[in-house]
């Protein structure tokens, strides 16, 4: 999983924290342990949005944490900032 993302060379990830199996506070953790804090961007775009999640996925890793129902433009905002700073 974070292997692949290595390889990619993905300079942004949208993960969801709510999965089965593994959750996005321990994807987020695997990545920043494997890459630290540079890259990548980790952006969580999930239902659990109440202060402690967003709390959680701070402390997990997370750059950025949209709620469910998100605004796209406000998304797309973070996005536009990124790339324009590569």
């Amino acid at each position: 999983m974070v292997g692949g993302a290595r390889d990619f060379g993905c300079d942004v990830v949208l993960l969801d924290i709510g999965m089965p199996g593994i959750n996005g506070y321990d994807i987020a953790r695997i990545f920043r342990k494997t890459y630290g804090s540079a890259k990548p961007l980790l952006i969580a775009v999930t239902a659990w949005n109440r202060t402690p999640d967003k709390l959680m996925a701070k402390a997990a890793g997370f750059d950025h944490h949209f709620g469910k129902p998100y605004v796209p433009e406000e998304l797309l905002a973070v996005l536009r900032e990124i790339a324009r700073q590569a």
